[in-house]
């Protein structure tokens, strides 16, 4: 919906929504953390990263554009993550292009930012202040300008690398042909979109590099508000238990006693917040679930057949014939499974 669209523009590219955007400073934290343990000079194994989930790409494009800070200036490395975000809606897409292709023209002068009214559309409830639904907020800040406007400078190797895909995350990364392609994963508000969260488990472990020394790094920050379609509904300490299982050791496990707003930094009883005063007579807000797991080096998930293995994989097949949905279990499990051939 286009109510959505404008509430993620303003909550991810907006000087407004910096505050929720802090939460992204750990992400990025954890990336450098194990880039430099892997004493990497140019392009990280951790790349490529996959960041689904992406909606209208703002963590893709800050990771894209995070430099290293030990490379010299005239160092085309400076710039270590390869980064590709992936969303199944073609609409979030098309206003992550936008933004990703704002042209040097549009950023000649401050005109070329977008002025949004993100409150108008709101139902007619919890206001406080009548003047507040017509707050407005401009798009992209100017920060994310600045970074376009040098990036048009230079040439086409010197650029960060970033892309975006459209598709069903299982259907499209459970494939032979993205087996052991990436080097780490982040996902943010993602894990409790899954309808099944063995499938998503089990399609990150596919996709993943085998071994910290190789990447295989998954780093999560968000909720565990599992949607109306997840037939599962996992606590965040079974969640554990299912990942630990599925072959990952976990490195990094906590549930922040930080409160993060959901859409706006008036949610909460901030700094923010009291200088304008509040918004509305509710607040929505969550305490970000945060870990990083790593793929265990000596269990290749080609070879493994566990008992956990199976368990998972019986748990899919379940799910998928209880909900009426096509079975991918076959070929999850030849990818995963089966002896490589002799050439191999």
């Amino acid at each position: 919906e286009a109510v959505q669209i404008i509430a993620h523009l303003t909550r991810d590219w907006s000087e407004e929504g910096a505050i929720l955007r802090e939460e992204f400073g750990w992400i990025k934290q954890q990336l450098w953390r194990y880039h430099y343990e892997m004493n990497q000079t140019t392009e990280s194994v951790l790349s490529p990263i996959l960041v689904p989930g992406a909606g209208i790409g703002r963590l893709a494009f800050d990771l894209a554009f995070a430099q290293d800070e030990e490379c010299t200036n005239d160092c085309f490395a400076s710039y270590p993550f390869a980064v590709e975000a992936m969303d199944n809606s073609i609409v979030m897409a098309a206003a992550a292009y936008h933004l990703f292709h704002y042209s040097n023209d549009s950023m000649a002068s401050n005109q070329g930012q977008t002025k949004i009214y993100p409150f108008v559309s709101d139902s007619l409830s919890n206001e406080v202040d009548t003047q507040r639904r017509w707050d407005s907020a401009q798009i992209p800040e100017q920060s994310v300008m600045d970074q376009l406007r040098n990036v048009h400078e230079w040439q086409p190797h010197q650029r960060p690398k970033l892309s975006y895909t459209v598709g069903d995350f299982v259907t499209t990364y459970s494939s032979t042909s993205k087996q052991g392609c990436y080097g780490s994963l982040v996902s943010v508000f993602f894990i409790d979109t899954a309808t099944n969260i063995y499938e998503y488990i089990l399609t990150i472990r596919h996709l993943l590099k085998n071994g910290l020394k190789n990447g295989g790094v998954w780093i999560n920050l968000g909720p565990v508000q599992w949607h109306q379609n997840c037939q599962l509904h996992p606590t965040t300490n079974e969640l554990r238990d299912m990942i630990e299982a599925a072959g990952f050791e976990i490195k990094h496990w906590e549930v922040s006693e930080k409160l993060v707003a959901y859409r706006h930094p008036d949610d909460l009883d901030s700094c923010h917040s009291k200088e304008r005063g509040s918004r509305s007579t509710r607040s929505e807000a969550y305490r970000p679930l945060k870990f990083v797991a790593v793929l265990k080096t000596d269990e290749s998930p080609r070879k493994s057949k566990d008992k956990e293995e199976q368990c998972l994989l019986s748990s899919i097949q379940k799910v998928r014939l209880s909900t009426g949905r096509r079975s991918i279990v076959n070929h999850i499990h030849r990818d995963f499974v089966e002896e490589p051939d002799d050439d191999n």
